[in-house]
């Protein structure tokens, strides 16, 4: 099984053949066999081979996706091979990353192993940051990437309570952002299934590319891996992953707890933004997250 499920996607020759933006990368980067592997509202995933006969995995994606990701490509060379999965070819409009087996650590975690697929999770964030890099284009920055929730009108949760947590992670955000260290190069979307087996070890890909305070990285694991959303619940858990994350990256625990509410919110907001009706419907997850961070 490789990094993408591909068991879910199958295209058939004719659907190929009627993608036109898919026919352009298979021209212009010289690219056959295409199957795709993973769609969403936001990218496709197509398995490719290369014109050497290695495999390759083609990112398209669109929409807000492909705002976000402007900073991908510089992110897999600055990132390097040890701990990130390579960028073969990059544009304005699509990537093309080597192809990674699998499985990844949200299959790990959903196959029964969650503790040590979230051990080897918080060891790899460890060695990714384990240097710094210097900036060398303008990237964008965490401040922007999570302006939508100071944008957001509490009162459209439906609910007191969620209003209230909204509310509560509005301000945390200010206060995060006013009291930052100096910002970081970040993967900006951090978790279990963007992390997959190869040769080289584990490593991660589909990075955002974003500055910003390092403690903000692994916010987005306290909400994953999906399919495992009991222990999205599990205050035990919610503290290892921030013991875990504060000794890898030498970052306040405290800080890392408090972005993680940021970003539950956060992703809250980006999935009522796309129309999605139940978009509040983890508000556990997020006063977990806030009494957590207290």
């Amino acid at each position: 099984m490789g990094c993408y499920d591909l068991r879910a996607w199958t295209e058939c020759e004719q659907d190929v053949n009627k993608n036109q933006e898919l026919a352009e990368y298979l021209r212009k980067w010289r690219l056959s066999d295409a199957r795709r592997v993973a769609a969403s509202d936001w990218a496709s995933v197509w398995k490719v081979r290369r014109e050497d006969g290695s495999l390759a995995a083609l990112k398209l994606p669109k929409g807000r996706d492909k705002a976000d990701e402007g900073g991908a490509d510089d992110a897999y060379a600055c990132f390097g091979p040890e701990t990130i999965a390579q960028c073969l070819e990059s544009d304005a409009g699509g990537w093309l990353i080597e192809w990674i087996d699998g499985p990844s650590l949200g299959e790990k975690a959903r196959g029964g192993e969650l503790e040590n697929a979230d051990a080897e999770l918080i060891a790899l964030c460890g060695r990714m940051h384990s240097g710094r890099f210097e900036p060398n284009r303008v990237w964008r920055t965490l401040e922007a990437q999570s302006e939508p929730l100071q944008r957001f009108e509490a009162a459209k949760t439906g609910s007191a309570d969620g209003e209230a947590a909204v509310r509560q992670a509005q301000k945390l955000r200010t206060h995060l952002l006013d009291t930052a260290p100096a910002p970081r190069l970040l993967h900006g979307d951090y978790h279990h299934d963007n992390v997959a087996l190869s040769s080289r070890g584990w490593l991660a890909f589909d990075p955002k590319g974003i500055m910003g305070d390092l403690a903000y990285e692994p916010a987005n694991s306290f909400r994953n891996p999906l399919g495992c959303d009991d222990a999205w619940r599990d205050p035990a858990r919610v503290e290892r992953l921030a013991d875990g994350y504060a000794d890898a990256l030498g970052c306040d625990r405290r800080r890392i707890l408090q972005w993680s509410a940021v970003h539950a919110a956060l992703s809250m907001v980006w999935a009522a933004d796309d129309g999605a009706v139940d978009a509040f419907n983890d508000l556990p997850v997020l006063s977990l997250l806030l009494d957590a961070a207290e």
